[in-house]
């Protein structure tokens, strides 16, 4: 298998498709019948999404910052896959070059050189942006299980709604619940608060107000937003990971709540992970007397 073989095909138009589609059809919780069940299945679906995204994704593979087996390896690409921000060399070759470039005319979604909403959401349909630079994931092209994910990474959409179809309607979610409700509330409605979650950072985290602060005086634009660490599992401390990104925990102090870190954390008890990385204390008194604590 050569690089050159393994380029994202995708048309941009599909896309744009599938993206209408998730926030069309999450509308039709308003059209069928509600269950408790229902909300903790969109719960779950969208916490295992975001923690693919944001410990595999982001932590693992962008910034290496704990080790794991290829077993593991595999199962983070997959969930971070499922959460719709297409394959794993895709993903970490732009966000790379975000860290390189933030804020500045280079960097592919920053609010203060383009719009909101073009941070927010537009650039992920930008044609100049759509192919896996395989230059610079390199070490990742080695494994081929996640270079054929990277180039399918679509297939895992329908897979999940066959799975939720058959769960829904073999009764294993609920007593009163079907096939269309849990694939309407555990794919669609929580794929649209998967993107918008990750979206979010890539927006609101780059702009002032929003209830963020800055710890660091970082040479960007990047704030640490507090009443969005559940959601995001600690990837709205985002001032403290642009400050030291080789961490695998983003929420540096006690009080700073990161889900992912403590998941991490554990998984490392088991040596399901382990060479796990901190903050180095240096930084941590830093950021204590910049913000005055």
């Amino acid at each position: 298998m050569t690089l050159s073989n393994i380029q994202n095909s995708e048309n941009i138009n599909v896309m744009k498709l599938r993206f209408f589609l998730v926030h069309i059809v999450s509308l039709g919780i308003f059209f069928i019948d509600f269950d408790s069940s229902l909300i903790i299945l969109t719960a779950i679906t969208f916490f295992i999404r975001i923690f693919g995204l944001e410990a595999g994704y982001h932590r693992y593979f962008a910034h290496k910052s704990f080790k794991t087996s290829r077993v593991f390896q595999f199962i983070l690409a997959i969930l971070g896959a499922a959460g719709g921000f297409r394959g794993p060399l895709w993903w970490v070759s732009y966000h790379r070059d975000h860290h390189r470039f933030a804020d500045t005319e280079l960097d592919i979604h920053s609010p203060s050189k383009k719009s909101f909403w073009y941070a927010h959401w537009g650039w992920f349909f930008n044609k100049n942006i759509l192919h896996t630079d395989l230059e610079k994931v390199k070490a990742l092209t080695k494994f081929p299980e996640l270079v054929i994910l990277n180039k399918y990474h679509y297939l895992l959409a329908p897979l999940q709604i066959i799975i939720l179809y058959y769960l829904g309607n073999a009764h294993l979610i609920g007593a009163h619940v079907n096939g269309v409700q849990c694939v309407i509330y555990g794919f669609f409605l929580s794929t649209f608060f998967v993107l918008h979650t990750i979206f979010f950072i890539n927006s609101v985290a780059h702009l002032p107000g929003f209830g963020g602060y800055r710890r660091f005086h970082t040479r960007d634009m990047t704030r640490n937003n507090p009443w969005f660490s559940i959601l995001s599992m600690g990837g709205s401390w985002h001032n403290n990971h642009h400050r030291y990104a080789s961490t695998a925990k983003a929420g540096f102090y006690w009080w700073e709540i990161d889900l992912t870190y403590y998941i991490i954390k554990l998984f490392s008890f088991f040596s399901i992970v382990w060479d796990v990385r901190t903050v180095p204390k240096k930084i941590l008194e830093e950021g204590l007397i910049i913000k005055g604590h």
